[in-house]
């Protein structure tokens, strides 16, 4: 399974654009997403509609000095 099946996130007659259904498995019980999904998403979404992977992800706090 990849991440766009996990998600959810179905493709669109627009190639720019993406449809998420906020569902159980990706959201806490008052509706909203479960921390990382929204990056998740839209590194996907990205993804999908550049072509290219998106290889490595560093997070700003951590770089070196």
């Amino acid at each position: 399974m990849d991440l766009r099946s996990f998600l959810g996130l179905e493709p669109t007659r627009n190639r720019f654009r993406r449809k998420l259904p906020v569902t159980k498995k990706i959201s806490v019980s008052s509706g909203f997403l479960f921390g990382g999904c929204a990056l998740a998403v839209a590194t996907s979404a990205m993804e999908g509609t550049s072509g290219r992977e998106c290889d490595v992800a560093v997070p700003l706090v951590h770089q070196p000095r």
